[in-house]
């Protein structure tokens, strides 16, 4: 049965060879293409990353503190908390214990004035904020398996 099947791919491809029509896929595609193409990938992945980054650099409190939340979420922590919650400081203490509590305090009064108050929030304000988002992102980097190390740095483009 074996023997009929090999026999009838050898005939099918001395007929195809025989009307001028050649199997090869060699002869199309080389593997030559392939590293243009891995390189435009690479090129783009890099230019996304960058892009984030820089618009990460210029959030304010509000978007900051989203930041942090999809931080904490991308990181598997907290994936039912958004922020409003009675208890999100002394779970995020516990979640991420590189953060101090004097910090927390000051971040979660800067988003409740940011949200709820008249004024603009200061540039002191923001920087704590962009500096929170980076001590959790470094403090859950540093114990991620490799993949997910590949995923926060240039996927998500946490730092």
């Amino acid at each position: 049965m074996e023997d009929e099947e090999d026999s009838n791919a050898d005939t099918d491809s001395q007929e195809a060879e025989e009307e001028g029509i050649s199997l090869r896929l060699s002869e199309y595609f080389h593997v030559w293409y392939l590293i243009p193409a891995l390189a435009f990938i690479v090129i783009l992945v890099l230019l996304r990353r960058t892009i984030l980054l820089k618009r990460a650099a210029g959030y304010q409190v509000r978007q900051s503190f989203g930041y942090l939340i999809l931080i904490l979420h991308a990181c598997g922590k907290m994936k039912s908390f958004h922020g409003a919650e009675a208890d999100f400081a002394d779970i995020l203490k516990t979640t991420v214990p590189v953060l101090k509590n004097e910090e927390i305090r000051s971040m979660m009064a800067a988003v409740n004035a940011a949200a709820y108050g008249d004024k603009a929030p200061s540039e002191e304000e923001n920087v704590l904020l962009r500096g929170i988002c980076q001590k959790t992102v470094r403090f859950f980097y540093a114990s991620a398996n490799p993949f997910k190390k590949f995923l926060l740095r240039f996927w998500n483009a946490f730092l």
